[in-house]
């Protein structure tokens, strides 16, 4: 069967270095090209230039400035986004299509997003909501699809074609350097490559509190790529490789810094490396057959790693990591027919986990191994899926979009650490999903869309085995069952001359949710919790975006959401009687507001002002979670930032984007530190 699989398998997003066949005003969120303005779902598009104005020092923060999105950080060097409430695992982030989530990604922030280089992005596609009949388990809050940048995006020009970046940030001191290469053999191959070299020191917070010490790390990022293209084919191949150095996580050191009462971490050090291969191949066949009009067919290969080095606070030390290498095999049928563009097939993923501990006494001398890591050693898990879906123009107004998946795991592990004996443990899942997507052009200007869609998540090898000490102390749970969630959703889009609008409504219901519960027991200063299926509940909410031209060279645009959701938890104060407490780490109230203005055709200046609520609406979990949220709650700010990009000659662009105008002392609600005071950024990129 896994052999059938490894030769029939699909692509969850349709292939993304084809910019030149699909329009920019086109998304490939339904796996075929869909008008945004006629798109079904609530969509997010992301392009180089956004990028660029944000200047970005990770691919995490890119996403910071995108409505119903909390952009969460654990440690400088760990940014976790929260999509719609979401966060970890219960988010799905694809790269060309293909998925970084693997079965070891924690439940809470993670920070695995960071191991892509956004130097390499083309554009961002983001859907919100559960999308799990197009893509699988993990798409709950949003699916991510990160789509990276081809030779030909470069030039369509026979030649060779240097590129020099650099970046500055005062606030870090960091230096940022970028070489990239294009080179164009002819019309039909191209070579696209580069290196990054990344250099981010401790990093002075706002108001009063200074340098932050321990925060700061180094990063690597290379990657390659070469596309041939002649008739009806298209051939990708692809490389990509990143190591993070030494990330702090620093609040559960002694150099934590306290903000408005949180506790102070007792660790000397706690310090990550971490690093990421990927390689493949994706095949492009245009030619149309009886059974299909377009076969996208795509095989890779995923390694990650990472590594956490650890100094308690009586000098004794532990070294503990794990490596996955993922298998992965795709293939998506797209065919027009009578009755409407079906596109179909199946997908395969094989993770191999291998985990270690190795304990050491004050004065560095080997003590013990552990039976595992922070996850099961020699462990195995698969996941296939198999997915059809039409796309139907019942009238030229409206579009109707349905689809079912069908899904199944196995998770196998030899050596899992349950109460200190060394235990075996297998299981297995399945899901059947579903959803209908409809949108309906009232007019030219006015879309109205909606629909119905299931998410599932199925346990992973980090819920069923996980034995560490992050942000709680976790024990091995091995009889959870999946999570499923089903959304409705209803929005707007309305677009004449200058003016542009866009608003939506969610409602998320959740069932058999993994909840970690505190029980009470803590170890060292960190609270050991229970993992249960106990968590259900909704979480719904409202966002919404405006913009208005003034003139052909100024825009002003403003962004706002709300949330508020409740599941099941157990209180440990109450015998574990299960009660009903707000999701944990909800995104408050958020309105952000800007101003664009093309100065002249060389010169452009950017403004933008976020307002954010405090969040007092805290998860049994959160409220002991004090290294991370201050007591009562983490306190609103209002921050300002302004830029300017400046074009002297078509081969360099200048930036200067200065954050943080009033030197706000403020913290992302659920990170680890607070963010940066004033920064000045700066950035320059040459092309030859």
């Amino acid at each position: 069967m896994n052999i059938l699989l490894m030769l029939f398998s699909f692509v969850l997003f349709q292939d993304g270095d084809k910019k030149d066949k699909k329009n920019d005003d086109e998304v490939s969120t339904s796996r075929t090209a869909v008008k945004l303005s006629d798109n079904p779902y609530t969509v997010e598009i992301i392009d180089q230039n956004d990028i660029r104005k944000m200047q970005p020092r990770s691919t995490p923060d890119i996403l910071k400035q995108t409505t119903s999105v909390l952009g969460q950080k654990t440690a400088y060097g760990q940014g976790s986004p929260f999509i719609r409430g979401w966060t970890g695992y219960n988010n799905l982030f694809l790269i060309d299509g293909i998925r970084l989530n693997n079965s070891v990604f924690r439940s809470g922030p993670n920070q695995y997003w960071s191991t892509v280089d956004p130097f390499i992005i083309r554009r961002i596609e983001i859907i919100k909501g559960p999308a799990s009949s197009l893509y699988g388990s993990d798409a709950v809050g949003g699916t991510v699809n990160v789509i990276t940048r081809s030779p030909f995006d470069v030039s369509p020009n026979k030649g060779f074609y240097p590129e020099a970046s650099y970046r500055f940030a005062s606030a870090e001191n960091s230096h940022v350097e970028r070489l990239q290469f294009a080179y164009i053999a002819s019309e039909h191959v191209g070579f696209l490559g580069g290196f990054s070299l990344k250099d981010f020191n401790d990093f002075n917070g706002g108001g009063d509190f200074g340098k932050f010490d321990e925060t700061g790390f180094n990063q690597t990022d290379g990657d390659f790529k070469m596309v041939w293209k002649k008739g009806y084919h298209e051939l990708i191949f692809a490389y990509q490789k990143t190591f993070q150095d030494d990330v702090p996580r620093t609040h559960k050191t002694k150099f934590a810094e306290e903000f408005n009462g949180t506790s102070i971490g007792n660790e000397l050090k706690r310090d990550q490396d971490q690093g990421r291969e990927l390689i493949y191949i994706k095949h492009v066949d245009n030619k149309p057959w009886f059974l299909w009009d377009q076969s996208v067919l795509t095989l890779s290969l995923h390694s990650q790693d990472e590594l956490r080095t650890r100094i308690k606070s009586n000098q004794s030390s532990d070294h503990q990591g794990f490596n996955v290498n993922t298998v992965a095999d795709s293939l998506v049928l797209i065919k027009d027919s009578a009755i409407g563009k079906i596109t179909y097939g199946l997908e395969y993923y094989y993770d191999v986990i291998n985990s270690f501990t190795r304990n050491f006494d004050k004065n560095g001398k080997l003590t013990s191994h552990g039976i595992q890591g922070d996850v099961a050693d020699n462990a195995t898990y698969d996941s296939s899926g198999r997915f059809i879906q039409d796309e139907i123009k019942i009238t030229p107004d409206i579009l109707l979009i349905a689809g079912g998946r069908y899904d199944t795991f196995m998770a196998d592990a030899d050596h899992v650490n349950v109460g200190g004996k060394d235990q075996e443990f297998d299981d297995k899942w399945n899901a059947l999903t579903g959803f209908v997507k409809s949108s309906y052009s009232v007019t030219p200007e006015a879309v109205v869309y909606g629909g119905v869609s299931q998410g599932f998540r199925a346990p992973n090898i980090s819920d069923l085995t996980k034995l560490d000490d992050t942000s709680a102390v976790e024990l091995p749970s091995l009889d959870l069952d999946p999570e499923h969630f089903t959304s409705f959703e209803v929005g707007a889009r309305f677009k004449r001359n200058s003016f542009r609008a866009q608003a939506v409504y969610w409602y998320t219901l959740i069932n058999d949710l993994i909840v970690q519960s505190p029980t009470g027991i803590f170890q060292g200063t960190t609270q050991v919790v229970r993992k249960d299926n106990v968590g259900d509940g909704y979480v719904n909410g409202i966002e919404g975006e405006a913009g208005y031209k003034i003139t052909s060279d100024i825009e002003v645009y403003a962004k706002a959401s709300h949330m508020f959701g409740r599941v099941k938890q157990l209180d440990e104060k109450k015998g574990f009687a299960e009660e009903r407490a707000p999701l944990s780490r909800l995104m408050p109230d958020t309105i952000e507001t800007g101003c664009d203005y093309a100065i002249t055709d060389k010169i452009f200046w950017n403004n933008i002002a976020t307002f954010v609520d405090k969040q007092d609406k805290l998860s049994l979990r959160d409220k002991n979670d004090t290294e991370r949220i201050p007591p009562g709650g983490t306190p609103g700010y209002a921050v300002f930032s302004t830029g300017v990009t400046y074009l002297p000659t078509e081969n360099l662009r200048l930036s200067l984007l200065i954050e943080n105008l009033f030197d706000k002392a403020y913290r992302v609600h659920g990170s680890g530190t607070n963010e940066p005071g004033i920064n000045a950024i700066l950035s320059a990129t040459v092309t030859f």
